[in-house]
């Protein structure tokens, strides 16, 4: 997660990760994330063929892609555009907050729907903060992409004290970068959504007050909102419109519960939403019509909150039938109102039964689930309008050591007719 260590931010990580690993994901809040840095300055295409697993159960299945070979690499967030061919997805090498040297990372290209991936250099100076930062569902940065090659990346430039917030803007797929100096506008965003290439909102933080900021020129120069005055702690942000935004994340006492705002009028005005009782803090939002959206949180296990009147009133569509107590839901994506995928985290140390890909063709009067064998996360979804869906994750090899993230890779699953 992109943030400043205030006190209200430590204690909500503090508070997330206690709750993921004693208290049975109550806490679990965050993510859609990324991380990345500057590579070497040379394009190398690699193309990630098949690995011949398909993933049944789902509608239209899911297919594993080999993600391109880097060592120690692992993929955390991914964006696609309208027309689901030209993706962006962004990882990192190093996993701990303590990683010596700029937590490098890389990003990843797709022009054909994610059969082929090259990797694209980042500007010098941009860092992203490592893997457990806080939380394991709290990852750093953001991204979206908004049109073919047109994405806008969050990250960090400088060091120490002379730090900031970074916004990165590309309309040539990853070629080449526009950095913008962020200082002014937050201690970190945590997520991302342009719902035109001229025009994004992104939810995060400005020291220990929640902040959201928006552009209307395609990420060149930023303005801050005022948010309703109690605003929890935002953490995903989505915008089907230029004019309609939905953020959630956590609330209440030491932001313990789901919390959702919404608005109509491009942000001049926000309505905080009535979320159902014993859901915990929420992770991601995806909405894809103005009246319709879809959450993922915990509840003792992975849960899905969908809203049919632009976020007024939120109730459950689905949760997991076991008490999970060691997973939850990192990320949703929703092409449109009918059609959902869900992707989810367990713990890499522990084995759980619970299915990381959840899916819905109907508007969630049904959901299909699986996990693919030997998956410990995938971390960021996204389905464009053509249906196609690219997920992103990790694999976890090894016993529960010091060096067991030695034993570990990348993970993409493309699916062409969800």
């Amino acid at each position: 997660m992109l943030k400043a260590p205030g006190t209200a931010v430590r204690n909500l990580a503090v508070s997330a990760l206690i709750g993921l690993l004693l208290a049975g994901g109550a806490a679990c809040a965050a993510h859609r994330a990324v991380s990345g840095l500057a590579a070497d300055r040379s394009d190398r295409s690699v193309t990630a063929h098949s690995a011949g697993a398909v993933v049944s159960g789902l509608p239209g299945s899911w297919k594993r892609q080999r993600a391109p070979h880097l060592r120690k690499f692992r993929l955390q967030s991914v964006s696609c555009s309208p027309d689901g061919r030209h993706c962006l997805a962004v990882g990192v090498f190093c996993v701990w907050a303590t990683c010596p040297g700029t937590h490098a990372g890389a990003v990843l290209a797709t022009a054909d729907g994610g059969s082929a991936w090259v990797r694209r250099p980042l500007p010098p100076g941009i860092r992203f903060g490592g893997y457990f930062v806080g939380d394991p569902t709290r990852l750093s940065g953001a991204l979206s992409c908004a049109g073919p090659r047109r994405c806008v990346v969050l990250g960090w430039q400088g060091r120490g004290k002379r730090r900031h917030m970074a916004i990165l803007l590309t309309t040539t797929g990853g070629k080449t970068w526009v950095v913008i100096n962020g200082r002014r506008l937050g201690s970190g965003m945590n997520n991302i959504s342009c719902p035109a290439v001229s025009t994004c909102f992104a939810a995060g933080s400005q020291g220990a007050s929640v902040t959201v900021i928006k552009t209307t020129d395609g990420g060149h120069q930023w303005a801050r909102l005022r948010l309703p005055r109690g605003t929890g702690f935002l953490t995903s942000i989505s915008c089907p419109t230029t004019l309609r935004c939905t953020a959630v994340g956590a609330g209440g006492a030491y932001d313990a519960y789901p919390y959702a705002v919404s608005t109509t009028t491009a942000g001049h005005d926000w309505t905080r939403g009535i979320m159902p009782r014993h859901i915990s803090p929420l992770s991601t939002v995806s909405c894809p019509t103005a009246s319709t959206c879809f959450a993922v949180g915990s509840s003792q296990g992975p849960v899905i909150l969908v809203t049919t009147d632009g976020g007024k009133r939120w109730r459950e569509r689905w949760r997991e039938n076991h008490n999970s107590i060691f997973t939850a839901l990192a990320a949703i994506s929703c092409p449109s109102a009918a059609t959902c995928a869900a992707a989810g985290i367990t713990h890499p140390f522990l084995s759980d039964p619970t299915r990381l890909i959840v899916a819905t063709s109907n508007g969630g009067s049904t959901w299909t689930q699986t996990r693919p064998a030997g998956l410990s996360e995938l971390l960021s979804v996204s389905c464009s309008r053509t249906l196609r869906c690219v997920a992103v994750g990790n694999w976890w090899g090894g016993p529960a050591s010091a060096n067991e993230f030695t034993k570990s890779g990348a993970l993409i699953f493309i699916n062409r007719h969800i």
